[in-house]
């Protein structure tokens, strides 16, 4: 062990020179200012926001750093919050229902496609070529369009996101291959790439390149970013993978389900204690036994006559009858709550659950907040989906030259289901006075109800003509079966078919 080297000899009564104190600066009361703000430079000692301050009387939240949305979204945790998701939606109801309702608005009979190209007529080819190859259009051969929208949209919610890749089958068609959320992740056949985060592989400026996906034997595989769509809404700029929707509600539903069930468990017990027999004594009789039990042994001429049962009570007996008090209004209120908890994010409370408390003006405002949330998936869905696939599947077609080409083949347009209405005579009228104004396109109209303005204004004009046609081959006025269209312009029209014009005289 090193020795420790002498220390310098003091000069015996000589004090240590000191720092002379620095002058303190005062305020304009004569208080002392802190030398950091005297500079400008400092913040107060004490926090001025009541948000940011630890009281006793609430529990102190343990929070971590402010870091990007992809290194606070640990790749465990949230295939924790997948799998609870997964079970909520296997085991209870109104998260099952919260789902449902969302597809069935969001997607309801299918988004359909609307070519914008230059050429209305090769516009029209590549529309019935996009039809006719959505009827099979994932790789498997087993769902539309159609069902591809249904499970993303529903995927989507449970899980946080959803993958589709733009894939070619042995026939080397283009398909869609559906890959859910557990099946992106991480490499785990080797070591983890620089950059990526949770399956998915950043670029130099942040932008994403690839995907990595789980293969059934357990390896992995890349797939471009180009080749790849990711389903998925993000809440922060810095995220790489989604979030599950309601994956705050799982506390709330796992609490729900255990009152609910202790609940139950309470009602029945007291259900089956229905009379409580107060004795003065510990033992009970046969006769009195085979009066509770519903026999004839005791007074059997009595009840044959007045009916019911008659009991006899000793004196100092009574019988009471048991009065549950399970359910009660409270218990109702408090589960009402817990389910306005989990609905909280997605379609509302009383849209899911029970809208018969409401009238009037809170219908309607409880159905805009219902569409507005339907249109934003709507948007999510036809922007990261399906307009790619519309995409994909014409360029295909027209490499392979099964359709004809146009400079805007790329252009379309998303059709949705009726939009969520609660005064559809209203904005009916609404509608047809905008269009008389021309303030609304026919075809907007037509997108809006959820149908095609070429497949409407082509039914029309096949049932005018056919009205026509039947109205001469019948020697019938023109607009004497239908008044769709206009009153007849000139005398020849107005005459039954065959009628010479009237002469001049």
């Amino acid at each position: 062990m090193a020795s420790k080297s002498p220390k310098k000899p003091t000069k015996a009564g000589v004090p240590k020179p000191g720092k002379l104190p620095k002058k303190a600066l005062t305020g304009a009361a004569g208080m002392p200012v802190p030398q950091a703000q005297a500079n400008g430079g400092g913040y107060p000692q004490n926090p001025r926001w009541e948000s940011v301050t630890q009281s006793n009387g609430r529990q102190i939240l343990y929070m971590g750093a402010n870091v990007d949305a992809r290194r606070d979204l640990r790749s465990r945790d949230r295939n924790t919050m997948v799998k609870k998701c997964r079970y909520a939606e296997r085991n209870y109801g109104l998260y099952n229902q919260i789902l449902n309702d969302t597809v069935m608005y969001v997607v309801g009979t299918g988004i359909s496609m609307q070519s914008h190209c230059r050429d209305a007529e090769v516009g029209r080819r590549h529309m019935e070529y996009f039809y006719e190859v959505s009827r099979k259009l994932d790789v498997t051969g087993r769902f539309s369009f159609e069902d591809c929208q249904k499970l993303i949209t529903r995927a989507w919610m449970r899980d946080g996101d959803t993958f589709a890749a733009k894939v070619r089958n042995g026939r080397d068609q283009a398909k869609i291959q559906l890959i859910e959320a557990h099946r992106v992740g991480d490499p785990a056949d080797r070591d983890i790439p620089e950059r990526v985060w949770d399956g998915v592989e950043f670029g130099d400026f942040g932008e994403v390149v690839a995907y990595w996906v789980y293969r059934s034997n357990g390896s992995s595989r890349q797939v471009l970013a180009n080749a790849m769509m990711h389903i998925v809404d993000f809440s922060s700029s810095s995220a790489s993978r989604g979030i599950p929707l309601l994956q705050h509600s799982i506390n709330s539903l796992q609490d729900i389900d255990e009152i609910l069930q202790a609940e139950t468990r309470a009602v029945k017990d007291q259900s089956e204690v229905t009379r409580v027999l107060n004795k003065a004594g510990g033992n009970i009789t046969d006769d009195m036994a085979s009066e509770l039990g519903g026999g004839d042994r005791c007074y059997s001429g009595i009840v044959e006559q007045a009916g019911g049962k008659l009991l006899v009570l000793e004196p100092n007996e009574k019988l009471e009858m048991q009065e549950s008090k399970r359910p009660n209004q409270t218990f109702n209120g408090f589960i009402s709550e817990l389910q306005r908890d989990v609905t909280f994010g997605s379609l509302p409370w009383d849209f899911v659950v029970d809208p018969s408390k409401i009238s009037g003006a809170g219908i309607r405002l409880v159905g805009n907040k219902a569409d507005r949330f339907i249109s934003h998936v709507q948007t999510m869905l036809i922007e990261r989906f399906c307009v790619p696939t519309y995409q994909y599947i014409i360029a295909d077609g027209i490499e392979k030259g099964e359709i004809p080409d146009d400079p805007d083949w790329f252009k379309c347009s998303a059709i949705t289901p009726p939009s969520l209405t609660v005064d559809a005579g209203r904005e009916a009228q609404n509608d047809r006075e905008a269009i008389k104004m021309g303030l609304m396109s026919r075809s907007e109209f037509y997108k809006t109800h959820g149908t095609e303005f070429y497949k409407q204004i082509d039914s029309i004009a096949e049932e005018l003509a056919y009205i026509r046609k039947k109205e001469q081959a019948l020697g019938l006025p023109y607009g004497s079966i239908s008044q769709t269209y206009p009153n007849p312009v000139t005398p020849e029209q107005a005459q039954p078919a065959g009628t010479p014009p009237p002469s001049n005289p």
